[in-house]
């Protein structure tokens, strides 16, 4: 089931990005091959769905990197299942990127992975959706067992079937109470009915579409 949910979010990220690549092209052939005083409009019209685009991508797939208290959060739907994929440091979950070096930390990390492996709860969506929890992955970071480790990164995957997925506009997370040193999560959303990006902060903790 683990390796099912990575290949799903790999092939679910590639095929939502090919598919909005694609559809640009197919808009500025046919731009291309209309009478001019249409193409002068097509031109304009094409210009806002640039700026559009690039907007779009400069939010979603432009991540800054590994930074302290900056998460990454993707949502991507396939038919009626819905995946939520979050990688962050794990500075942002226990509080440091080195390898645990007393019993104390192993307890740290080992409970955070547990909280992380039932991190269906830390997650809602609007109600019309009606999405049911499926399956969980948590990646560990590597150089656990490293004392030269560093810049530690945790991934996690989350897996809904919502009756009604159709209808899912409305992302909410609770991840900001249980781990204060989250700052921010860059998410982006990739529907089959299009894609959308934006930030989810302690302040803002919710995010429609």
């Amino acid at each position: 089931m683990k390796t099912q949910i990575t290949a799903i979010a790999a092939l679910l990220f590639a095929a939502n990005v090919i598919a909005a690549d694609h559809s640009h092209e197919s808009h500025s052939s046919h731009a291309e091959s209309a009478h001019a005083n249409h193409q002068h409009d097509a031109h304009d019209h094409d210009h806002d769905h640039d700026h559009d685009h690039d907007h779009h991508d400069g939010e979603m797939l432009h991540f800054e990197g590994h930074t302290h208290g900056l998460g990454e959060l993707a949502l991507m739907q396939d038919q009626q299942q819905v995946m939520l994929s979050l990688t962050i440091p794990s500075e942002s979950l226990w509080g440091f990127e080195h390898a645990p070096q007393n019993d104390e930390q192993r307890a740290v990390i080992d409970r955070t992975l547990k909280q992380l492996t039932a991190g269906h709860r830390f997650f809602s969506f609007n109600a019309a959706a009606a999405c049911t929890p499926v399956s969980v992955e948590v990646l560990k970071p590597e150089g656990l067992n490293n004392p030269d480790a560093s810049h530690m990164d945790v991934t996690a995957n989350w897996l809904w079937q919502c009756q009604q997925a159709e209808q899912l506009q409305q992302l909410q997370t609770s991840l900001f109470k249980h781990y204060p040193r989250i700052e921010k999560l860059q998410t982006q959303v990739l529907l089959q009915s299009g894609s959308h990006g934006g930030e989810l902060t302690a302040k803002q903790p919710q995010l429609e579409w």
